[in-house]
């Protein structure tokens, strides 16, 4: 055999070139049935720790929804530079329909009407308390002087002085009838008429709404629009009625009262005897410093809650 130096003899190469590939290709088998089963258990991991992570972002968004974000909105998480949303469903809000209760106007109408009966009661009180008793004063002190000057008259000589005496009495007597009877009937009257004629009425309106359980604004409405024409008929009664009839007996007795003062500074020059007028001079001071007390009354308006109602107070 000749010796080739530089080349492998031929069939060693050939058994070179398939142990090459008996053996390649078993390892390449072998690797290729493993591969799978690898693959598989390393997916089922990464599966595992993908749904973990899901389920502890779920639970973090739903805390985070119900403590930091308001109802009905989508709060945002961003994850790996990628915004997700995450709906959170909030459950339905009940609404009850509220039917409101219908107000109870009874309590501010019957103090309306109270109001009106005090108003009016306040004059028939000062007819009765004040204006009645001085105007019967004064009719017993014009009663006491015509007895006393009559006395006087019986026993004077001087007939000038007699006279006198007799103007005195006189004028006792037209005080009586043209101011103490007068205004004691014009207030006897207008007492009479706020008794029969308002106060009847309030007073039966007062009765009727008290016997209801409830009263409607309509009826509170109306009753108040009746009583603002009671106000309107009470300030003409006060100013029309009984400040001008005290104001008028006021300026009546004075004028009267003025005119004794002249007669007794001239009946006393002519008498003698003081002794005598002693009494008639006593009565007369007295005449003078009677004084009627005045009715002020101021109205006064207010709102109750419901409505503006008016007053009146008298002192």
């Amino acid at each position: 055999m000749k010796n080739q130096k530089g080349f492998i003899q031929i069939p060693i190469l050939i058994a070179i070139i398939v142990s090459a590939i008996v053996f390649g290709g078993g390892g390449y088998l072998i690797a290729h049935k493993k591969a799978p089963k690898v693959s598989t258990e390393s997916n089922v991991a990464i599966t595992a720790e993908q749904t973990t992570k899901t389920e502890e972002l779920s639970v973090e968004s739903k805390k985070t929804t119900s403590e930091d974000v308001p109802p009905n909105t989508t709060p945002k998480k961003e994850t790996g530079g990628a915004s997700t949303q995450i709906k959170v469903e909030t459950p339905p809000i009940k609404t009850e329909i509220v039917v409101p209760v219908a107000k109870n106007f009874k309590e501010p109408v019957l103090s309306a009407i109270n109001a009106q009966i005090d108003s009016y009661k306040a004059i028939t009180k000062w007819i009765d308390n004040d204006m009645m008793p001085l105007l019967s004063q004064r009719e017993s002190m014009l009663n006491g002087l015509i007895s006393s000057t009559n006395s006087l008259m019986a026993s004077e000589t001087d007939s000038s002085v007699d006279y006198a005496y007799s103007l005195f009495v006189e004028a006792y007597g037209l005080d009586k009838s043209q101011i103490v009877d007068f205004y004691q009937g014009i207030f006897s009257d207008k007492k009479n008429h706020i008794n029969n004629e308002k106060l009847s009425v309030l007073n039966s309106d007062y009765a009727k709404f008290s016997a209801k359980s409830s009263v409607s604004e309509v009826e509170y409405n109306s009753e108040i629009q009746v009583l603002t024409e009671y106000q309107s008929y009470w300030q003409k009664l006060y100013d029309g009625g009984v400040k001008l009839a005290m104001t008028q007996y006021m300026s009546q007795t004075d004028t009267k009262d003025q005119m004794y003062k002249n007669l007794w500074s001239q009946l006393s020059v002519a008498v003698s005897d003081l002794k005598k007028t002693q009494a008639l001079q006593s009565s007369l001071s007295q005449l003078y410093s009677q004084q009627v007390k005045p009715l002020n009354c101021s109205f006064s308006s207010h709102f109750d809650g419901f409505g503006t109602v008016g007053s009146i107070n008298c002192y």
